[in-house]
């Protein structure tokens, strides 16, 4: 349930194309202690578990750059 709450976040900031970059830059930021505790254990680089790393995104730019993960199949 938690890493479900994490990907809609990250979900809305991958599709908001009106808000301040800026601003969701550092959202996306203040959800990596989140990712970190709830999501990463399974979803990184070196795990991917589903096919999924959630430590690749760095930025909202990154973010967008791999919608992927996103998209339903």
């Amino acid at each position: 349930m938690k890493n479900d709450f994490s990907l809609l976040i990250l979900t809305l900031i991958a599709t908001t194309a009106t808000a301040d970059d800026g601003l969701l830059n550092r959202e996306l930021v203040g959800l990596r202690p989140v990712l970190q505790e709830y999501c990463l254990g399974c979803h990184s680089t070196a795990e991917k578990s589903g096919e999924l790393d959630l430590e690749r995104f760095k930025s909202l730019a990154s973010v967008r750059k791999y919608l992927e993960p996103w998209q339903a199949p």
